[in-house]
């Protein structure tokens, strides 16, 4: 629906099999540039599977897992590119994530703004072994903040399997182990895109 300077989408649907996505949103733009303007969104899945998006088996084949999406927020255009985020309440998770007949495990991701910044949090199992993280970055011009991510007991075959989703599968390793750490960064979130 729209009227002068205003978008309204009450409702927008997106059916995959038993799972949906669905929406609604807002937006406002300038009176000589639709690509300059104010977005308000609210979007939420339910039942969606990975083994039913075509995008995904397009990419691997095979690839399955429970996705779930919340999120909610508002942001600012500026000639079709984002200028700023002024608000974001989202959660995304993947439960029970395989391909082929290989498990991989879960995640879930929050992003949430708060007192001028944006906050946001990962915890996954990795086959059994935890990864978590967290990060914090200023809504100020580029986005300068931190973030953490730690790993605990990753076995060297897990990460092989993961580095084949990329492409071909590399060569069985001649050794087995673990591995555990953490990788820190600290960089304006503009740049890391």
């Amino acid at each position: 629906r729209s009227h002068g300077n205003t978008v309204d989408i009450d409702k927008a649907v997106a059916q995959s099999g038993s799972g949906s996505v669905q929406g609604n949103g807002h937006y406002v733009h300038s009176a000589h540039d639709w690509s300059t303007g104010d977005v308000r969104f609210d979007v939420t899945s339910s039942k969606l599977r990975l083994a039913r998006l075509e995008a995904i088996q397009h990419w691997r084949a095979g690839t399955d897992g429970d996705v779930e999406l919340n999120a909610r927020g508002e942001l600012h255009l500026a000639h079709g590119e984002l200028a700023s985020l002024d608000a974001l309440n989202s959660h995304l998770a993947l439960r029970n994530a395989s391909v082929g007949e290989q498990p991989f495990g879960s995640a879930a991701l929050d992003a949430h703004t708060a007192a001028g910044s944006l906050q946001v949090s990962l915890a996954a199992n990795l086959r059994g072994s935890q990864i978590n993280g967290s990060g914090q970055w200023r809504l100020a011009d580029g986005y300068p903040g931190s973030g953490r991510v730690t790993f605990a007991r990753i076995n060297f075959a897990t990460i092989r399997d993961v580095a084949a989703l990329s492409g071909p599968a590399p060569a069985d390793l001649p050794f087995v182990g673990t591995v555990a750490g953490s990788i820190e960064v600290s960089a304006p979130l503009r740049k890391m895109r």
